[in-house]
């Protein structure tokens, strides 16, 4: 029991000691000292992963791969007057979910963290009877784009960070019988995060598979 007593006397007093030593350090410096001392230990508190979900912008290869703004009513030349072909059923407008985010990040050093991002599209359209002009079926697809970021973080404050980033990936589509696998890139000029280890995101995109804003919440660990 006395040995005891005597170590937490001693962890009390070494404890004592360096925040005494911390203030006296705190009252030697100057106002530019004390930021850059502040800033540095923003870094080393910054955690080593995170985990984001959010909803983005446009998506721009899906569109141009598989987006439709009219119906298919133009027949070829070869189908003639036969019946069976004037009246099957044409395809319908195109419509898309826009992509669903979902990231795995790692903070690798100082300002770069390393990130996985997975994108899915969900893609619809109708099939429409000419004869009645309704919908008697449905298409549906999918596409899912995976890219690997470099993000590199230019500020950082106890709540807030800014940040860019670069990545390049790869996007799998699949919608009426019809698939595609194609690179693709994106660039993130400028992204913001407001909180601590819960915290939201919104950035700008500029990329094949999205375009415009893009925004989520996210968890730090």
């Amino acid at each position: 029991m006395k040995r005891l007593l005597i170590l937490c006397a001693g962890l009390f007093l070494a404890v004592s000691a360096h925040a005494q030593m911390t203030a006296e350090d705190y009252e030697g410096m100057t106002p530019r000292q004390f930021r850059l001392y502040k800033f540095d230990r923003n870094w080393e508190d910054f955690p080593k992963f995170e985990v984001r979900a959010g909803y983005s912008g446009i998506p721009v290869m899906d569109l141009l791969n598989f987006g439709v703004i009219m119906d298919h009513d133009i027949l070829p030349p070869d189908f003639g007057s036969r019946l069976d072909q004037i009246y099957q059923p044409k395809e319908g407008s195109t419509y898309m979910t826009g992509n669903f985010l979902a990231e795995f990040s790692w903070h690798m050093r100082k300002r770069f963290t390393l990130t996985g991002a997975l994108f899915v599209n969900g893609i619809y359209s109708s099939l429409i009877d000419p004869d009645i002009n309704e919908a008697i079926g449905h298409d549906r697809g999918v596409s899912l784009t995976f890219i690997p970021q470099a993000r590199f973080y230019w500020a950082n404050g106890e709540r807030f960070r800014l940040y860019s980033s670069v990545g390049l990936g790869v996007n799998y589509a699949t919608f009426r019988g019809d698939a595609s696998l194609l690179p693709t890139i994106q660039l993130n000029p400028i992204g913001v995060t407001a909180g601590r280890k819960v915290f939201f995101f919104a950035e700008y995109n500029w990329g094949f598979t999205t375009f415009g804003g893009q925004a989520g919440i996210g968890y730090r660990f």
